[in-house]
């Protein structure tokens, strides 16, 4: 990966700190005409020494109010 992209990359995390991979992937694809596998932004972000995490998509009643007393009546 050149210089180029690994500083877009940082680029790109300064602006969204929570992009996804793919995101990332499809901006340097526009921005750069470069096409780069997620496998290969995986790498260059954990040698740039950034975590990657798992999105992970919550259900809209995951947290609302009822569901909280619920489960706060439950601990109790």
């Amino acid at each position: 990966m050149t210089v180029e992209v690994m500083s877009k990359h940082e680029e790109y995390l300064d602006e969204q700190a929570d992009m996804t991979m793919s995101v990332m992937k499809d901006r340097l694809l526009s921005d750069l005409v470069v096409d780069v596998s997620i496998s290969s932004i995986h790498r260059a972000l954990h040698g740039m020494l950034y975590t990657v995490i798992a999105l992970r998509i919550k259900k809209a009643t995951m947290n609302n109010d009822e569901n909280m007393t619920k489960r706060m009546t439950f601990a109790k």
